[in-house]
């Protein structure tokens, strides 16, 4: 154990406070809390996260080299949504033309 449940509890509240929500978050359906971290440097950007679903899970998406932050966002967009269908076993996966 690193640290206290109630610090662990904080620093999650802290990290559900993020204002950009156009990846992991994007992806999500409506009312499936997350608490994440975005980065963004010359084209490269991130999050990383956890995604408070029935069974909670981590998600950390890295991109580099795409032309601007908006491209990268919706790649992050549909991993995540992809990536709650699979683990909800939902019917949220892409179709071949979404890829």
């Amino acid at each position: 154990e690193a640290v206290s449940e109630a610090a662990s509890a904080e620093m999650l509240e802290i990290l559900k406070r993020q204002k950009f929500r156009d990846g992991i978050p994007a992806g999500l359906p409506p009312g499936i809390a997350v608490g994440h971290k975005t980065g963004t440097i010359t084209k490269v950007h991130h999050d990383g996260g956890i995604v408070l679903a029935a069974r909670p899970y981590a998600l950390v998406v890295l991109t580099r080299g795409l032309p601007d932050e908006k491209t990268s966002d919706a790649l992050i967009a549909k991993i995540s949504k992809v990536v709650y269908g699979t683990l909800t076993d939902r019917t949220t996966r892409l179709r071949p033309s979404e890829h």
